[in-house]
């Protein structure tokens, strides 16, 4: 049975990946932490280093990376009514991904939510080198691991930095929940530091491997804002559809004796200094409205089915913790790896920085040339059936239902040379569905379900096939759901399929 073997490969891997980290990992967890969350329990989702520098001036990094899409690409963040967020629902702040793994480049996920006092935005960054100043001196933070947060109120983007633009720096510190950062509101020409706001917003640092100093088996850095609405200005929290300006820049440094390394940009059109290049955060996530149509009918595209190509890969680690290659010798090659003809995928997330190599996306593309030209889009579902999951075999581990995201993606790409590097990035996060742990060996599988009406809608719209990749911002292990892809050898009714009613406007 797939799911019995993948899950025996899944033990010997995980078991493989944790026990060189165990110690530290134990030590560690007081500081860094494992947000709560209950297995199996399906919930109701509201729609609505050491060494200094002298003194450099930084410059924001001047390049020719134009591309339409970026101007476009946008964070729908969830609102979740809890005391603390990323503590209590970390499965249900939305996801967004930047940057490549490789040996020395970074990778960095970013989880955003927001309750009624608070917006929280904590990343994970896949790093194999850490480095920072030592001396904590809080200055020249760029030059070493770090990581800058761009923030404006004002939706519409400015030239320049204005009073409503916020720029927060925190560089890596080791685990600490006073880790070295700064705080910065604009003067309508440049950035000016604001000691107020940094000492109202609360940020930490931690990192997970075995040997800091020495850089010995290290596996990666995180860090997490909790930024009070009331240090922005606001008197509670931001209305239903409200629109900021996002951006985000993560530094690297993995030798004191090199200089620093070029910074990875979201969105990758961004310039440090000009809200206007920024990306979107949209407060709430917008739904579909139909328009009102007659002579409804329904298509179904299925890879096969009538002709029908529908290209899909996993990347990442798939369901093997990325042990199809050596990615401890050369983490390129997992980075670079391509699956896309594999006939299952896994979508796995989790908040613990070593078990990285375990972290899986997928992306799909369903053509929509069988809907003739002029009609309206009633509504689309996607369909994904389930085999298995991780942890299944794992009798004394608790395993989790899964709160896997969909988003929409712009580029095309290729199923034969896709990989987690050369995949695209989303333009935005449009629906999310609950996949419960369950595991068969019959073929179809157990279907699962996604609303995928307005994506497919403004596909439609453009001409385009409907792009989309499917993630989570799951906390803990044992969270990754297994499903067929298009060249699955059991049979066409558990390939990926995508329904949509359409009729006459």
């Amino acid at each position: 049975m797939k799911g019995t073997r993948l899950n025996k490969l899944m033990k010997r891997t995980w078991l493989t990946l944790a026990l060189p980290l165990l110690i530290p990992a134990l030590l560690l967890m007081a500081c860094e932490g494992t947000p709560a969350q209950t297995a199996t329990a399906q919930e109701l989702i509201p729609v609505t280093a050491d060494g200094t520098l002298e003194p450099v001036v930084y410059l924001p990094l001047l390049t020719n990376r134009y591309n339409p899409l970026a101007a476009s690409r946008t964070v729908n963040v969830y609102y979740a009514d809890v005391a603390d967020v990323p503590a209590e629902k970390m499965h249900e702040m939305s996801i967004v991904w930047f940057g490549q793994v490789t040996n020395n480049e970074n990778y960095a996920d970013v989880r955003v939510g927001y309750n009624n006092t608070h917006l929280y935005v904590r990343v994970g960054v896949i790093d194999r080198y850490l480095q920072y100043d030592s001396a904590e001196t809080g200055q020249n933070m760029e030059q070493y691991d770090a990581f800058t947060l761009l923030l404006s109120r004002d939706g519409a983007g400015a030239s320049a930095p204005t009073a409503q633009s916020y720029r927060l720096e925190v560089e890596f510190s080791g685990n600490t929940s006073d880790p070295m950062s700064q705080a910065y509101t604009g003067n309508g020409s440049g950035w000016v530091s604001n000691s107020g706001l940094r000492q109202e917003v609360d940020v930490k640092t931690s990192y997970r491997g075995d040997d800091l100093v020495k850089n010995i088996n290290i596996r990666g850095w995180s860090t997490q804002y909790d930024i009070p609405f009331s240090s922005l200005g606001l008197s509670g929290r931001p209305a239903d559809g409200a629109v900021w300006k996002l951006a985000m820049i993560l530094h690297d440094r993995d030798s004191l004796s090199a200089s620093p390394l070029p910074v990875k940009l979201w969105t990758e059109a961004a310039e440090r200094d000009i809200p206007a290049t920024w990306g979107n955060l949209h407060f709430g996530v917008p739904g579909y409205i139909p328009p009102i149509m007659t002579n409804v009918r329904t298509t179904t595209i299925r890879e096969g089915v009538n002709g029908v190509e529908v290209p899909d890969a996993d990347v990442g680690g798939s369901g093997l913790c990325g042990d199809m290659v050596d990615w401890r010798t050369d983490w390129a090659l997992w980075g670079n790896y391509n699956q896309g003809f594999e006939g299952d995928l896994n979508v796995s997330n989790e908040a613990q920085m070593e078990h990285w190599p375990c972290y899986s996306k997928y992306y799909v593309s369903f053509p929509l040339g069988s809907i003739p030209p002029g009609k309206a889009i009633l509504s689309a579902t996607l369909n994904l059936y389930q085999f298995g999951g991780a942890g299944l075999d794992q009798t004394n581990d608790p395993v989790y239902d899964s709160l896997i995201q969909v988003l929409t993606v712009g580029e095309a790409w290729n199923e034969g040379t896709i990989s987690w590097n050369t995949a695209p990035l989303a333009v935005e996060n449009i629906s999310r569905a609950w996949v419960q742990v369950a595991e068969t060996d019959l073929c179809p599988g157990i279907e699962r379900t996604w609303d995928v009406s307005r994506a497919v809608a403004l596909a439609y719209e453009q001409g385009k096939p409907a792009n989309l990749a499917l993630y989570s911002s799951e906390a803990p292990q044992h969270t990754g759901k297994y499903f067929y892809s298009s060249d699955t050898g059991c049979g066409a009714d558990a390939r990926p399929t995508l329904s949509i009613q359409w009729g006459d406007p």
